[in-house]
């Protein structure tokens, strides 16, 4: 388990995401592709491709869940608590470490988290 403590990538704001062009554009099957596998290779019934946007968490793809965002702060890792690496945590560490944004009834059903940061050329998640 990775836990998070101080950012240890760069934090910068929407614009960067935004310069990607991919915030509210079509589907894509690659992020359909990438989101279905991790899922099988999780053996986890829900896989989202999440980013966040000003004040949202956007699910860009998402299987096993039919919502499509979330507001930033019922996020289990936000862009304040950034990370670089592969991030796990079982359900215990989640109740253990889970004390910020979301009420522990939320999280009751969740077994499993794992983060993979994306990162650009310039080192912003």
């Amino acid at each position: 388990m990775k836990l998070i403590t101080k950012p240890s990538g760069k934090v910068k704001d929407s614009s960067s995401l935004l310069s990607f062009g991919i915030v509210g554009a079509q589907e894509d099957e690659n992020f359909t592709d990438i989101t279905q596998l991790a899922a099988e290779v999780c053996n986890a019934p829900i896989s989202i491709i999440s980013l966040e946007h000003n004040t949202r968490k956007w699910f860009k793809k998402h299987v096993g869940i039919s919502i499509a965002e979330t507001p930033s702060e019922f996020s289990i890792v936000s862009s304040e608590n950034n990370h670089k690496d592969v991030l796990e945590w079982t359900n215990d560490e989640l109740e253990k470490y889970y004390t910020k944004a979301v009420s522990s009834s939320n999280t009751q059903h969740v077994k499993f988290y794992a983060s993979i940061p994306l990162i650009n050329n310039e080192g912003y998640t």
